[in-house]
């Protein structure tokens, strides 16, 4: 983590909140990125934040009015998101 806020000119006194990616994914993932963002919170005294997965799809869709996100969640299933 170091490398990447050290690439981005930052350090961790620089920044205002952790966020993680809440899924909707793997659970083993999603269990261990919510933990690591909680212990960097904790350990930095911030705020921590879980972003919906399709929310983040979603938003690269600068100024469409409406905005369908979709992922395959396998076994002939899919997960959506209308915005």
């Amino acid at each position: 983590m170091n490398e990447l806020l050290a690439e981005a000119g930052m350090a961790f006194a620089d920044l205002d909140g952790i966020a993680f990616g809440a899924g909707p994914g793997g659970f083993t993932g999603l269990r261990l990125a919510c933990g690591v963002a909680q212990g960097l919170a904790f350990g930095l005294d911030l705020p921590v934040l879980g972003v919906s997965t399709l929310e983040a799809l979603a938003v690269q869709a600068i100024g469409a009015e409406r905005v369908f996100a979709c992922l395959d969640a396998r076994m002939n299933e899919v997960l959506v998101r209308l915005t």
